[in-house]
């Protein structure tokens, strides 16, 4: 790639993110970015992997993009006063993305300049892509790795895919499906695999052996506590159906994603089918081990859940741009050719331009969603998070759900009451805590977690306590008794079983200050519309 090339990209994607970004306000669309930013922050005053100040945790999902994160975290805290570290982040996310797109046009030049051009432009300014670039999450990251760790495998270098594949498990866990199927390519190939394996090991032994020391799993809190096997097929179809529809591409994705395997596979053995098998693999694995929750409107998932099949987008995209570009190739070919041969040629084209009509108009629906949801967030966990810093006594601790963006501002100590950035929490609700006495045999393990995790939070005394109220101050929640005013008894019942009351628990029965915000568009539900803090009488 020329120079030129080169800087007329990295334009295009400024531009795109420019256009993106344009209007939207500071701060990224989910809280679990501002974890992410909670452990960085650690690592930029070297408490690395520490939560609270001097707590090591194993809360780390991304150890990588942690570690990445903490240069713009870092610039903000020692260079910039302690201000906020969002642009920089964002600009990490978005070089991350440049990267990428490099890494594909790269591969997809192996099967020739129009694939190349398209697989660049649909990278660059694809949407989906540019919401998870600019998420403040490790997407931008994942999908760097894997096209580098495509071309390795392309290449026959087992060693260099052997460290591509221990990073990418660094960045995501989902990461070690293409760690196994890049194995799998090797074997088949009849390659030694020792390099491989000891590579990859080198990258992925250190962190496990991290986690088992401070939590005694292999795998970070996050996913001990969050993932779970799904064989709900009515729930898995109608995920499935979100994700297709929220392409913007319709019914044209199946058809390029056939015709891009076909023609990247006919000019460069494997080309077309790694990517599109990684791709898959990833979605695969995802529906199956993470309840995607999709509301009432089925055009598109909230990007609280849709970030986890993010991960299998770019390879997926790769595909289809240059399933794209053979149909465009082939109809310019039928420009110079009798009438008759010319419709056969460009009828395809026609037919996925049809079906793809909605995609212009895609890009401006998606970045309308980023900045609700971006909005969401600051409205209600930054702005309690501040609420906090500016009304609790320095040494106060607070207890929450949400330990993003509440730790990052209030820079208090917090405890995270689903456990996530809280080892002993997390051990009893996977029922690794010893039982009490052996008085317990015979009672349900529902039970023995239950009353283990109060045991846990019981040793807390936090002064605050920051929730939704409708969901965990329910004795204490107006927002509560008016959702079930307008509730049938079958679903007023159905409700009551989800919800909890944590006030009496810890003894903060008053509500200090309420957050609300009229329409929560991280997910677009009355009951995270409101989050309260709650102290002592």
């Amino acid at each position: 790639m020329s120079k030129r090339t080169l800087a007329a990209l990295f334009a295009l994607h400024v531009l795109a993110g420019t256009l993106f970004l344009w209007n939207v306000g500071p701060g990224f669309p989910l809280d679990d970015a501002w974890c992410h930013l909670v452990y960085a922050r650690g690592v930029a005053h070297g408490d690395v992997f520490a939560y609270n100040d001097g707590e090591l945790e194993a809360g780390v999902s991304s150890p990588l993009w942690t570690l990445a994160a903490a240069v713009p975290v870092a610039v903000a805290e020692h260079l910039l006063g302690g201000a906020r570290p969002d642009l920089g982040v964002r600009i990490l996310g978005g070089l991350m993305g440049f990267l990428a797109t490099l890494a594909a046009i790269r591969l997809a030049a192996r099967a020739g300049k129009w694939p190349a051009a398209f697989a660049g432009l649909a990278l660059t300014l694809d949407p989906l892509l540019l919401a998870g670039r600019y998420s403040g999450m490790e997407a931008p990251l994942f999908s760097l790795l894997a096209f580098l760790l495509i071309g390795a495998l392309l290449d026959d270098h087992a060693d260099r895919a052997g460290w591509f594949a221990g990073l990418i498990v660094l960045t995501r866990p989902e990461g070690a499906l293409l760690a196994v199927i890049a194995l799998g390519v090797l074997v088949s190939r009849k390659q030694r695999v020792v390099g491989f394996a000891v590579r990859a090991a080198a990258c992925v032994v250190p962190f496990i052996a991290y986690n088992r020391v401070v939590a005694g799993f292999p795998l970070p809190n996050t996913w001990v506590n969050k993932a779970d096997l799904s064989l709900h097929l009515e729930g898995i179809g109608r995920a499935l159906s979100a994700l297709f529809l929220d392409t913007g591409l319709g019914w044209a994705l199946p058809l390029v994603l056939l015709f891009g395997t076909i023609s990247l596979d006919g000019g460069y053995r494997r080309l077309g089918r790694l990517p599109a098998s990684f791709g898959l693999a990833l979605l695969v694995g995802v529906v199956l081990t993470r309840p995607l929750h999709v509301l009432d409107d089925p055009l598109f998932m909230p990007f609280y859940w849709k970030r986890y099949a993010l991960f299998a987008w770019p390879m997926l995209l790769f595909v289809a741009s240059t399933g794209f570009a053979s149909l465009v190739r082939t109809a310019y070919a039928g420009c110079f050719c009798r009438p008759l041969a010319a419709s056969v040629l460009i009828l395809p084209l026609v037919i996925v331009l049809v079906f793809a009509r909605q995609a212009p108009s895609h890009f401006f629906e998606v970045r309308e969603r980023f900045a609700a949801e971006c909005q969401t967030v600051e409205d209600l966990h930054v702005a309690t998070g501040m609420w906090l810093d500016q009304n609790l006594p320095r040494g106060a601790e607070v207890a929450t759900h949400d330990a993003g963006a509440i730790r990052y501002f209030s820079r208090r100590r917090v405890i995270d009451v689903w456990g996530n950035n809280f080892t002993a929490l997390t051990r009893a609700l996977a029922g690794r805590a010893p039982r009490a006495s052996p008085m317990t045999d015979g009672v349900s393990e529902d039970v023995l977690r239950a009353n283990a995790a109060r045991a846990v939070l019981s040793r807390e005394h936090p002064a605050a306590l920051a929730v939704f109220p409708a969901l965990f101050a329910a004795g204490r929640s107006p927002e509560l008794a008016e959702i079930l005013a307008h509730l049938d008894g079958a679903a007023q019942q159905a409700l009551l079983l989800q919800v909890d009351d944590m006030t009496d628990f810890f003894g903060l029965t008053h509500r200090a200050k309420t957050f609300t915000v009229r329409n929560p568009a991280t997910v677009d539900s009355p009951l995270h519309a409101s989050l309260a803090v709650f102290v002592a009488p």
